[in-house]
């Protein structure tokens, strides 16, 4: 994926999505409610979210299994950063895995509104020079 980043993800790309992103992707990974690929001026994103019943269990074991794996494959090409809390007061996880020409991050969020907790992954590239 971090191949495909480089090229925007063209090859990954669908259909225009409506409402969801700027494509629908080709690749969908397994279980996933959706995944798509959005671009905006510095960026282009794959992403892929789960959607579970709000607090299930098996959304934090989803997550727990998404980490460990991040982990254990990108060991020794990227850093890892753990995100900042956010201002609200459903419940909110997130990681990023830093590359050169990408970021790979991963959400877990209780959202009570929706009556769901959502596990996501995001992979950027590429990266606008710092």
């Amino acid at each position: 994926m971090t191949e495909e980043a480089q090229t925007r993800f063209v090859a990954l790309r669908g259909e225009a999505a409506e409402g969801l992103g700027d494509y629908q992707a080709t690749l969908s990974l397994p279980g996933a409610s959706a995944c798509v690929i959005i671009e905006d001026a510095a960026k282009s994103s794959y992403q892929c979210s789960w959607t579970y019943g709000l607090g299930a269990a098996e959304a934090h074991a989803a997550f727990d299994r998404l980490l460990t794996g991040l982990r254990t494959c990108l060991a020794d090409v990227a850093s890892e950063e753990k995100d900042r809390s956010v201002n609200h007061p459903d419940t909110y996880a997130s990681y990023a895995f830093r590359m050169p020409g990408s970021v790979t991050s991963i959400n877990l969020k209780n959202k009570s509104a929706l009556k769901s907790t959502l596990v996501s992954i995001r992979i950027d590239g590429p990266l606008p020079a710092r």
